[in-house]
C-alpha cells in the first residue's frame, strides 16, 4: 500500500504545482488581453504588468521543468491589433 500512497503524493504534487502554472499562465492571458483591448482602443497600455507576471511564471516553470513564455513587447500588442 506504501507504493499506491506515495504514487498518490506525487500526482497530487504534480496537479498542484501545474494548477499554479495554468494560473499565473490566464494571468498573463488577461493581462495581455487588456492591453490589445487598450490598443485596440487607440488607449494609452503599458507592457510592464504583462512582463512582471511573465518573469513570475518563468520563475516557476523553471524551478518545475514547464515552458517558459516570451515576454511581451509594445510592437508585439500593436502587431496583434493590425492582424485583426
Amino acid at each position: 500500500m506504501g507504493v499506491h500512497l506515495e504514487i498518490s503524493k506525487n500526482v497530487k504534487s504534480i496537479r498542484q504545482i501545474i494548477g499554479e502554472y495554468k494560473r499565473l499562465d490566464g494571468l498573463r492571458e488577461r493581462e495581455i488581453e487588456e492591453a490589445i483591448q487598450r490598443a485596440k482602443q487607440k488607449e494609452t497600455f503599458s507592457v510592464e504588468s504583462i512582463n512582471r507576471v511573465t518573469e513570475a511564471l518563468n520563475q516557476y516553470a523553471a524551478t518545475h521543468h514547464l515552458p517558459l513564455r516570451k515576454q511581451v513587447t509594445v510592437d508585439m500588442i500593436n502587431e496583434i491589433c493590425h492582424q485583426a
